[in-house]
């Protein structure tokens, strides 16, 4: 009896991705983010940066779900809502209004799995960046630093959560394909969210 193995889409996501995940993390306004000395007026451009891609983010995922309706929840996963506290705690304000979805960065409903797979692998990460800004910076979830607190202690289990759905998701070699576009498509749409804020900062 021959036995049917799997494919691992997390793994192929990851191996697709990788150059694209090291690129956005060696980003001027990233790459020191944990060290001594990180200016806070980075930290907060960084912030800004964050919210503008992430409302058109996340609002590419509310119109897939609505495209292609799917057992799957974002609602108590949104991260803008962290980003705005953060950006509040230092007094700035928020752009108001409906953002738009990003186009082309979802165009089926494989694509929301790529998305999915780059932000919320992407959290994994605030355990250690969260540290960073409070011995450097002093900051802490409730003041300044929730967007990097993520899940906190349930940050495993959630990405648990969202590895399990793309595995039983992305099984045909097409549907893995659109899914790396998306993610791909992500981490490009962050990289150029913090070029041109990188960009006005140092002017």
């Amino acid at each position: 009896m021959s036995v049917i193995v799997q494919p691992d889409a997390r793994k192929a996501l990851r191996e697709a991705t990788h150059p694209a995940h090291v690129r956005l993390n060696k980003h001027p306004l990233l790459k020191n983010l944990t060290a001594p000395g990180y200016p806070l007026a980075h930290y907060r451009t960084v912030l800004t940066a964050y919210f503008g891609c992430y409302a058109s983010i996340e609002a590419s995922i509310d119109d897939a779900l609505r495209r292609w309706p799917v057992e799957f929840s974002y609602a108590d996963r949104r991260k803008l809502p962290w980003l705005a506290e953060d950006l509040a705690w230092f007094g700035r304000d928020v752009p108001a209004g409906q953002a738009s979805p990003s186009p082309g960065l979802i165009v089926d409903q494989f694509g929301l799995y790529g998305v999915l797979y780059a932000i919320e692998g992407s959290s994994l990460g605030g355990r250690v960046i969260l540290q960073g800004l409070g011995k450097h910076l002093g900051l802490t979830p409730a003041q300044g630093a929730r967007f990097f607190a993520g899940y906190g202690e349930d940050i495993d289990q959630r990405w648990g959560e969202i590895v399990a759905l793309i595995n039983d998701r992305l099984t045909e070699p097409a549907a893995l394909d659109s899914a790396i576009r998306s993610a791909n498509g992500t981490f490009q749409l962050i990289e150029t969210a913090l070029d041109e804020h990188a960009a006005s900062l140092l002017a």
